[in-house]
C-alpha cells in the first residue's frame, strides 16, 4: 500500500505509467480514469494526478496504472491511503506513517539514553582511574607534607600534641590530604603542588614573618 499523496506520483513515474484510472476500491466503479491524450508526459500525469489527490477526502483508495499501448493484463495496481485511516481518529490514532514516525523517534531516544549511559560509565571509570594515578603519585610524599607543615611526626605511637596545634590524627591528615591534592592537581598545571609545598615550608624555614604572613592570608 501506497502511504500518501507524494508516494502515489512517485509510483506513477517508477512505473512508467502516465495514464490511471482510481477506484475507492479494487473492485469498485471508477471515479476517475486519466487516458488522454495518448502523447501525455510522465510530467503532465503526475501533475494532474497531484491535483485529482488533492480534492479527494482521506481514506483509502486504489489506482490502476498503465503505459501506451499495454493491455489490461499488462497494468500496474496498488491501493494507497491519503490521511488518517479510517475509523482510528476517534480513538486518537493517527495514520501509519505518524505512529511510524512516533515509534522510530521513541526508539532513537532510548538508542540514545543507552549511549550516554555507557558514555557517563566509561567517563566515571576513567575519574576513578585518574583519582587513582593522583593519588598513588602524592602517597610518597604524605608523611613529609604533614611533618613539614603540620610539625606532626607519623609514627606508630600516638604523636604528641604540639603547642598551638590541637591533637592531630595521621590517618585522617592524611584522608584530607589526598581529596586536596586531587584537587589542586586538576586545577593547578603550570607547577606540581609537590614543588609548592616545598617552597611553602622553605619559606617557613627562611623567613617566618612572610610564612606567617602569608598564612594569615590563606586563613
Amino acid at each position: 500500500m501506497l502511504l500518501g499523496k507524494s508516494e502515489v506520483i512517485d509510483w506513477i513515474a517508477f512505473n512508467n505509467t502516465p495514464f490511471f484510472n482510481l477506484r475507492r476500491t479494487e473492485k469498485g466503479p471508477r471515479i476517475l480514469v486519466k487516458n488522454e491524450p495518448d502523447n501525455l508526459t510522465i510530467e503532465e500525469s503526475q501533475e494532474y494526478l497531484g491535483r485529482v489527490l488533492d480534492m479527494l477526502d482521506k481514506g483509502t483508495y486504489h489506482i490502476d496504472a498503465w503505459g501506451a499501448g499495454w493491455q489490461n493484463n499488462q497494468w500496474v495496481k496498488s491501493s494507497f491511503r491519503l490521511g488518517p485511516v479510517a475509523g482510528t481518529e476517534a480513538a486518537g490514532i493517527g495514520d501509519m506513517g505518524d505512529i511510524e514516525a512516533r515509534v522510530m523517534g521513541k526508539l532513537k531516544k532510548e538508542m540514545e539514553f543507552e549511549r550516554l549511559k555507557e558514555e557517563n560509565a566509561e567517563l566515571r571509570q576513567e575519574i576513578d582511574s585518574f583519582n587513582y594515578r593522583i593519588g598513588r603519585r602524592i602517597e610518597p610524599y604524605i608523611p613529609g607534607i604533614i611533618e613539614g607543615v603540620f610539625g606532626v611526626k607519623l609514627q606508630s605511637e600516638p604523636p604528641a600534641q604540639v603547642a598551638g596545634i590541637e591533637d592531630q590524627d595521621p590517618e585522617k591528615d592524611q584522608e584530607r590530604l589526598e581529596r586536596a591534592f586531587e584537587k589542586w592537581f586538576k586545577i593547578e598545571t603550570e607547577v606540581s603542588p609537590v614543588v609548592l609545598v616545598e617552597k611553602i615550608v622553605e619559606l617557613a624555614e627562611k623567613d617566618p614573618k612572610m610564612y606567617a604572613q602569608a598564612k594569615k592570608m590563606l586563613l
